[in-house]
């Protein structure tokens, strides 16, 4: 996780601005493109280390305890 301080006096359009330019969707600003950059690479790096969906480990409903079954309520 990173954090990023965003001084824009107010104006919710240069957040806004560095999330698009982030995204990709967006010219970059000369104000917001090393952090546009940084924000892009780390959403990057966490994306290509995440466990791809059809490996993910799952509940096997047919381990649950049947004394404790709480959905007839």
């Amino acid at each position: 996780m990173i954090y990023i301080q965003v001084k824009s006096d107010r104006d919710p359009r240069v957040l806004a601005d560095l999330i698009a330019q982030a995204h990709g969707t967006a010219p970059v600003d000369d104000k917001l493109a090393v952090e546009a950059n940084l924000v892009r690479e780390v959403r990057q790096h966490i994306e290509a280390e995440r466990t791809p969906r059809q490996e993910m480990e799952t509940v096997n409903f047919s381990r649950l305890d049947t004394e404790n079954d709480w959905t007839d309520l």
